[in-house]
């Protein structure tokens, strides 16, 4: 049980470090980090994406998304553009300004990412890399099935509700 603790230690602070990284990295470049993940979602969507589908990507209450997208789009990040069958709902659609952001966010985490990963040998890059993915399978069959204690699903809802 010792190594498992040590286990799950290790992937938090990891996650934990990567987070602030990339937060670094936004903050360097003027946008926040969940101004960066609301802009990802949008630009890898396929098809039109309304501010509720918005919502339950970023695990936000839609009151939330739809203030965030406002001051995407305020930024000229994104376009609000309404429904062509309904007028009432508002779709969402990433601008250049808003895919030069995101690139620029994702060149300079990509370029650290490399920097940190120079002096590995590839072997101990293969190993890595297997043992990343694994551990990225684990966590992707497991995300929906994890049991929140009561306590924690409150947190989480009041801070979903609090403004960005």
């Amino acid at each position: 049980m010792h190594y498992v603790r040590l286990f799950t230690d290790e992937i938090d602070n990891a996650a934990a470090c990567l987070n602030a990284s990339r937060a670094a990295i936004c903050k360097e470049v003027g946008v926040s980090l969940q101004q960066w993940r609301a802009l990802a979602v949008i630009d890898r969507m396929t098809c039109a994406l309304s501010i509720s589908q918005l919502a339950r990507q970023l695990r936000r209450t839609r009151q939330s998304a739809h203030s965030l997208a406002q001051g995407l789009e305020r930024a000229g990040w994104i376009r609000l553009c309404p429904n062509q069958d309904d007028r009432r709902l508002l779709h969402v659609e990433i601008t250049r300004r808003g895919k030069s952001i995101l690139s620029m966010v994702d060149g300079q985490f990509r370029a650290w990412l490399l920097i940190m990963s120079f002096d590995l040998s590839e072997q101990e890059l293969r190993k890595l890399i297997m043992t990343l993915r694994s551990i990225r399978g684990r966590v992707s069959r497991a995300r929906d099935y994890a049991p929140r204690p009561p306590l924690a699903a409150t947190l989480l809802a009041d801070s979903r509700t609090a403004d960005p």
